[in-house]
């Protein structure tokens, strides 16, 4: 009895290998498969021999074409569009964090771009709820986020690559994400709670 019990487990053991084997020979393959090359900027304290809080922003990097220039005016006013290149530009945060005036928890975000007026603005998005919904990066919500006012400006120089940074003045320590792109720069103030315990 013993004997074919265990030959009766080894079989439905075995038959379930099979069967998973044969899902994994039949499971959907990837429509596009690519490798990302991405850019990003962190800032961090230490304290106690730890780190005491950081945030990072990471994203692709389009290069910048002469036709993009005419696009802007061309995007409505209050609605919103990808930024960067391919999957999410994303920022997290270990602290809570103020920029351009709004308070991010410590949480992780995607981010998009939103025309306002004669300017953009960056929105935040938790990002396990746009997981939730299998958003892409292309299709941002054109509802919901966080609002965070960007001052934008327009200069001689052009930046090919798109870059997103925090900036440091090294006498006062204060911070200011700066994003660079072609002619353009979008920037805001950056204020980090820490705790002093």
């Amino acid at each position: 009895m013993r004997i074919s019990v265990t030959l009766v487990a080894a079989a439905v053991i075995a038959s379930s290998g099979w069967v998973y084997a044969w899902k994994a020979t039949t499971a959907p393959k990837p429509n596009f498969v690519q490798s990302l090359e991405r850019v990003g900027s962190r800032a961090l304290w230490f304290g106690n021999n730890t780190i005491t809080g950081q945030f990072h922003i990471s994203h692709g990097s389009p290069m910048w074409k002469e036709a993009y220039e005419g696009q802007l005016d061309t995007i409505p006013d209050g609605s919103r569009v990808r930024f960067g290149k391919d999957f999410w530009t994303t920022f997290e945060t270990t602290i809570p964090v103020s920029i351009g005036g709004t308070r991010l928890e410590p949480d992780y975000y995607y981010l998009a771009i939103a025309r306002n007026g004669d300017g953009l603005d960056l929105v935040a998005y938790q990002a396990a709820r746009l997981r939730e919904q299998r958003i892409g990066s292309f299709q941002p919500p054109q509802e919901g986020g966080a609002v965070i006012e960007m001052a934008l400006e327009k200069g001689e120089r052009v930046e090919d690559d798109l870059a997103c940074d925090f900036v440091v003045d090294n006498t006062t320590g204060d911070v200011v994400l700066e994003i660079t792109w072609g002619p353009y720069t979008l920037s805001a103030p950056v204020v980090a709670e820490l705790t002093t315990d």
